[in-house]
This record gives C-alpha cells, sequence and structure tokens, in this order.
C-alpha cells in the first residue's frame, strides 16, 4: 500500500473510526496509514466492511493477524497449583485431569 486509506468521511461514522487502532483524522475523513498492522487492519474491516472491495491489501494485511496469533496462556501457573489430595493423584496428570479429580472430589 502506498498511500493512506481512507477509512471514512462520514461524521455518522466517527466513533467507529476512532477505535481502528493507529487511525488519523485529516482532511475531514479518517484515514489508516500506508501498510497498517494486521490488528488495526482486522478492525477496520469489521467496521467498515466495505473495505474488503476497494482495499484487497488490506484483507490481506488483516489476514497476517490470524497466521502470526500465538495464544498467551495466561492460566499454567494456576492450575499447576491445583491439587487434589486423594491417594490416586498421579504427577503425571495434566491441568485439566487435576480439575476433573478436584471436581469429582469436591462436587
Amino acid at each position: 500500500m502506498s498511500s493512506a486509506i481512507r477509512l471514512t468521511d462520514d461524521y455518522r461514522k466517527n466513533g467507529l473510526a476512532r477505535n481502528v487502532p493507529d487511525a488519523y483524522f485529516a482532511d475531514g475523513a479518517w484515514y489508516l496509514p500506508p501498510d497498517p498492522d494486521p490488528e488495526s487492519a482486522r478492525i477496520a474491516l469489521r467496521f467498515f466492511p466495505g473495505l474488503q472491495a476497494t482495499e484487497p491489501e488490506l484483507v490481506a494485511a488483516s489476514r497476517l493477524s490470524v497466521a502470526d496469533h500465538t495464544p498467551i496462556d495466561l492460566a499454567t501457573e494456576h492450575w499447576q497449583r491445583t491439587r487434589v489430595d486423594t491417594d490416586t493423584e498421579d504427577e503425571s496428570y495434566d491441568p485439566w485431569q487435576r480439575v476433573l479429580a478436584a471436581m469429582q472430589k469436591y462436587g
């Protein structure tokens, strides 16, 4: 993409345009800079679906976020602390087996 992407010049859609990361207001319209990051592209396409027809590069940029997405695991340390005081508990239990064992024991 060589030039800025025009999101909208409709004042009724200002609220949507303001929620697109990296969007800026200039000359009475909202724009995305050239080569927006995947998150900005994805959000812009969600709020302004007409851009899919006019800006194919924006669609390609939005798909990068899906390909490069690495989930963040915030729960593992909590699951590892889940212990069940039974004779049958095995250290080889995965976190979900520990939770299931705890639910079976404590209801």
